[in-house]
């Protein structure tokens, strides 16, 4: 048995089922919340990844429409 193992054992040793239980309800609810948190924040990546792909192609469009217009004018 490893010590961390151990050293858990004896700092849990005497404590109630009960108390047990809990801590592990406690745990799960925590690591649910925290699952919820990283999926949005993941979501809101995705999405802002979306918008700045969108913006540098609307840029580049611009741009290729600036470039047009000034050879067309004979400014380039």
């Amino acid at each position: 048995m490893s010590n961390r193992v151990a050293g858990l054992i004896n700092e849990w040793e005497g404590v109630a089922p009960e108390d047990l239980i809990e801590a592990i309800k406690e745990r799960d609810q925590a690591m649910k919340e925290m699952t919820e948190i990283n999926a949005s924040i993941a979501a809101e990546r995705d999405e802002t990844k979306r918008l700045l792909e969108w913006f540098q192609n609307r840029c580049l469009e611009f741009m290729n429409e600036k470039a047009k217009w000034e050879t067309q004018e004979g400014t380039a």
